[in-house]
């Protein structure tokens, strides 16, 4: 990946890169916005399997 991404124009390697950051971005800001449930929903789960 890293390669293809050299062989590209550096507009072109944004292009390739910036869904990808957007996507972690958006999960990290899920994640952080959501804490509470996955909390809970991890802690049933773990329960669940324990259990």
């Amino acid at each position: 990946l890293l390669l293809a991404l050299e062989a590209l124009t550096p507009s072109k390697s944004w292009v390739a890169v910036f869904p990808a950051i957007a996507g972690i971005a958006a999960i990290i800001g899920l994640a952080i916005w959501k804490r509470t449930l996955i909390k809970r929903w991890w802690i049933r789960l773990r329960n669940q399997n324990t259990g």
